[in-house]
């Protein structure tokens, strides 16, 4: 009985209020809803104080909702209290124009003007607080880039601010209006670390730039924009293709295959786990991004990153891209340990050169290679057991550097391995790249055949490379049978021997011809045959009659100008030969080796086109047009 007499009156209320006035269901939401206040300044804005700008309000309401009777206008300061009295403006001043408010003698700091509007009946309709900054500085934004170009799922990459700003300067990043990150401006001189998410889309980041670091409630999100913004579009997606991996390709080449990229994962075929040890940042220096190594930092791999089977070490070389500032004494590049011995290491001495150890049962052989680590951004070790020898081969930015053979190689200990990457005391720079070649594009089991490839394409443009040969692999005959080693690295020339590494119709006019020699014999030459025109001569070119490079023994630079009818071949701009050509017409280039006693060694041939003569320095690395 009690609980029927609640639901009549219930029922009875309900009615009231329906057939009421209706007035009678007016609310503050209502109220606030229909009043709108407006400044002459947006959130957020940046002012100078010198400037006396002043801030004009405007009040727009529904007057069948809402009569305003008062006006409250207060000044607060960055920690939200107010500043001095607030100033009032009530009954009929609020119908006509509102005066425009200042703050005297600003400081450089963040400030906030209140609006408080009331009713006759003093109750808070509305309020508005808007946020803005008073400062002198000059800032600016030209920009932001990223790399790398795409982000893997999960990993990270670096995003950089062009833009002027000072130590007080404060940037805030953000997505879909969501804080990320926001710091000093000094944070951020080396970029912004963003760990993409592991959905993949397309990602619009925000900075912005304060004068000074905002205050509000750091719930994750904010109330209000900088003026000074730029927004980017960052894509992230598993498909990153091996062109946006740089240089150590095809992937199936590799054991392990280790792109520093921002998600460090071993792209090889044996898939190693890797574990990062210490803390690498990742970082960007000049057009190498990768993961800093310092203070014992690196990656272990659970298992030997050495190709072996039945503990016969097979052919395999290992590559390290990275940046070193200085000489550094005593430090791993690579341990390869079991529990209580180590197979295989490779380090630098006490006076900064790299070798490399590798142990046996009751031996242990050691290879200087004559390199000091920082002077290269690439150091490459193939490592050929050929029967009862071994044939270390020691490359710098793809340059053969030194070289070794030692006999009586037996099998390598058995043993349960763990590879280490630096780590420890390791080297402290920046490592880009880290790759274990063992086998070719034919599944043949190899050395890395392209060292010189990439030493080409980093110096020239790649669609400008018709052939590049740096013979740093191994041969196989028709019956994919291993031929004898090309002698540590070179191409061997004996008497009467030739190797032919171009045939053309010159569809490019402008062919250039950079030829490296180990050892060159007094009589070897460049020869060019038409056999599909038996009325052209050939043209043989002896390189002794050619001018070399100064300070760069056995370097030459051949230039081939097929236009107009004529082929031309010139000498650092000296023309050697000309023929008459006609327009199509097949030529095939060869090296020849004509002496009788001595052997040419040819270290690196390299084919290419340009709009523009160039003159290669081996030594300093430089390209100068002339």
């Amino acid at each position: 009985m009690i609980r029927f007499s609640w639901v009549l009156l219930l029922v009875f209320s309900l009615s009231l209020i329906s057939c009421g006035d209706s007035s009678f269901l007016m609310t503050l939401s209502d109220s606030e809803n229909a009043l709108v206040i407006k400044t002459s300044i947006d959130n957020g804005v940046i002012l100078d104080p010198d400037s006396g700008e002043s801030i004009g309000i405007s009040l727009e309401y529904d007057e069948t909702v809402v009569v305003p009777a008062r006006l409250e206008i207060a000044f607060l300061d960055q920690q939200g209290l107010q500043i001095g009295n607030s100033q009032v403006i009530e009954g009929d001043s609020l119908n006509k124009q509102l005066p425009s408010v200042s703050l005297a003698s600003p400081s450089e700091s963040q400030y906030s003007v209140r609006l408080r509007v009331f009713d006759n009946d003093d109750t808070m309709i509305k309020e508005e607080i808007v946020s803005f900054f008073y400062s002198r500085e000059n800032l600016a934004i030209r920009g932001l880039t990223q790399y790398p170009n795409v982000f893997l799922p999960g990993g990270q990459g670096l995003i950089f601010i062009d833009a002027d700003g000072s130590d007080s300067t404060w940037v805030r990043w953000s997505i879909d209006n969501e804080i990320i990150e926001e710091g000093y401006f000094e944070k951020y001189s080396e970029g912004f670390i963003w760990q993409a998410p592991m959905l993949e889309g397309v990602y619009g980041l925000r900075m912005e730039l304060f004068p000074v670091e905002p205050m509000y409630s750091k719930n994750g999100t904010f109330p209000f924009t900088s003026p000074l913004r730029s927004e980017l579009e960052v894509f992230v997606t598993a498909s990153m293709g091996e062109s946006d991996l740089m240089d150590l390709q095809p992937a199936e080449s590799y054991s392990t295959n280790i792109h520093f990229k921002g998600l460090v994962v071993d792209e090889g075929t044996n898939l190693n786990k890797i574990t990062t040890i210490g803390f690498p940042v990742i970082k960007k220096v000049d057009d190498k991004l990768g993961y800093y190594l310092k203070e014992g930092s690196g990656y272990s791999i659970e298992d030997n990153i050495l190709p072996v089977i039945n503990n016969k070490l097979l052919p395999f070389s290992i590559t390290f891209s990275y940046l070193i500032e200085e000489l550094q004494e005593d430090v791993y590049f690579l341990n390869i340990i079991g529990e209580n011995s180590t197979l295989f290491s490779i380090k630098t001495d006490s006076s900064g050169i790299l070798y490399s150890e590798l142990f046996q049962l009751e031996r242990e052989i050691i290879s200087i290679s004559d390199i000091y680590p920082e002077k290269y951004h690439e150091i490459t070790l193939s490592v050929i057991p050929d029967n009862n020898s071994i044939t270390f081969l020691w490359y710098g930015d793809g340059i053969l550097i030194s070289s070794d053979i030692y006999n009586n190689f037996v099998e390598i200990p058995e043993g349960n391995y763990k590879s280490f990457i630096s780590a420890g005391n390791g080297f402290e720079g920046l490592l880009d790249e880290f790759g274990v070649y063992y086998r070719d594009e034919n599944g043949q089991s190899n050395i890395d055949n392209n060292i010189f490839l990439r030493r080409s394409k980093r110096d020239y443009n790649p669609e400008k490379i018709i052939a590049a040969y740096g013979f740093d692999g191994i041969s196989y005959d028709e019956n994919n049978i291993p031929s004898s080693l090309l002698n540590s690295g070179n191409l061997n020339l004996d008497y009467k021997s030739s190797f032919q590494f171009l045939e053309t119709d010159f569809k490019f006019s402008y062919l250039y011809i950079d030829l490296d020699f180990e050892e060159i014999s007094e009589d070897t030459g460049i020869q060019i045959s038409f056999p599909d025109n038996p009325e052209i001569d050939d043209i043989y070119i002896n390189l002794e009659d050619i001018s070399q490079f100064e300070d760069i023994r056995n370097y030459f630079e051949i230039e081939i100008n097929a236009d107009n009818g004529l082929l031309s071949v010139l000498s650092r701009g000296e023309s050697i030969a000309e023929a008459v050509l006609v327009i199509h017409t097949p030529a095939i280039f060869q090296i020849v080796n004509n002496s009788e006693k001595s052997t040419t060694k040819v270290a690196s041939l390299l084919v290419r086109r340009e709009e523009k003569r160039v003159v290669k320095d081996m030594q300093l690395n430089l390209k100068t047009e002339l």
